[in-house]
């Protein structure tokens, strides 16, 4: 409470760093300075690698109230972060690591059900957003999102993956994709659909996705 008053912000935020579970060599992550209006908001549509773990933030009460709750029946709300943006607080960031935890690799991550779920709800979030978008740069920012998340299920749940895309699509027709250089190139010249069949040629010849029948 001292330093929410002290910073006289609605939501302070620190700097953290993690173990992941593949590798001892830690992950440090650093915040932009100050968020103010929808700043917080933007930057997290911007890019995946953009996020705050769910300990390092303060709230004034005000902020949440009795509308913003964390929702338990996802499995991960990842919707959260985004409906405290949309209040446009005033974010103070401390530059200093107060936060240091560890990634357990979990078998069930692994499974292409949690995937697929992970991936559902995720996609469920994103579309609760639609609606609360100003702009068209924000439109392309959340197609490129709701794109990300879509690819991860293409080889599983093609239907979902298809339905997904067309809402990207409709936000933002010539949105870039959020990934490799060489899938942007591909995208670009031979288009999306060949781009994903490609893409998931290389991921069961790599062995790195076994696609299942639910």
């Amino acid at each position: 409470m001292e330093v929410l008053e002290k910073t006289g912000a609605d939501m302070v935020l620190c700097y953290w760093e993690y173990y992941p579970a593949t590798h001892s060599k830690k992950i440090s992550l650093r915040l932009p300075n100050r968020f103010k209006n929808r700043e917080l908001f933007q930057w997290l549509l911007k890019s995946h690698r953009n996020w705050y773990a769910c300990m390092t933030p303060l709230y004034r009460r005000k902020l949440l109230g009795n509308k913003i709750k964390w929702d338990e029946s996802l499995l991960l709300d990842t919707d959260f972060q985004f409906r405290v943006a949309l209040e446009e607080p005033q974010v103070a960031v401390i530059k200093e690591t107060l936060c240091t935890y560890r990634l357990v690799e979990l078998e069930s991550k692994r499974c292409p059900e949690y995937v697929i779920l992970f991936a559902k709800d995720t996609l469920k979030a994103y579309k609760k957003l639609v609606p609360h978008l100003k702009n068209s740069v924000e439109n392309c920012l959340l197609a490129r999102r709701i794109y990300k998340v879509a690819r991860t299920i293409y080889d599983f749940e093609p239907e979902v993956y298809e339905e997904a895309t067309r809402i990207a699509l409709s936000l933002c027709p010539d949105f870039e994709p959020d990934e490799s250089l060489l899938f942007r190139l591909t995208y670009k010249f031979l288009g999306r659909r060949l781009t994903e069949k490609l893409a998931s040629l290389k991921r069961r010849v790599l062995r790195l996705v076994k696609p299942i029948k639910l």
